[in-house]
């Protein structure tokens, strides 16, 4: 489910990216961006305990798919995967 949100997140950011003025552009980068290296995190904290860890596997595998999406778009987008597989992530 979290792949398809992700799909859906960077179709929008294409559409978006070919419609809006540069100015525009640059916001919309800074908010993939936030989305992208701190929502994970914070959905994984709201797991059930038990959850987490699957779901950190999960998303390291999903992310990497989106950010190179994003890139082949022309944005450039940063992501420290450690930090969802940290031990810290998981357990919080």
């Amino acid at each position: 489910m979290l792949f398809h949100l992700f799909l859906f997140a960077e179709s929008f950011e294409v559409f978006l990216l070919q419609n809006l003025p540069d100015a525009k552009k640059s916001s919309i980068a800074v908010e993939l961006q936030k989305l992208v290296s701190e929502w994970p995190l914070e959905v994984i904290k709201r797991q059930k305990e038990e959850d987490r860890k699957a779901l950190a596997v999960s998303l390291s595998s999903d992310i990497p798919v989106m950010v190179s999406g994003l890139s082949n778009t022309g944005l450039e987008v940063n992501v420290n995967m450690e930090d969802l597989t940290s031990k810290e992530a998981i357990l919080c």
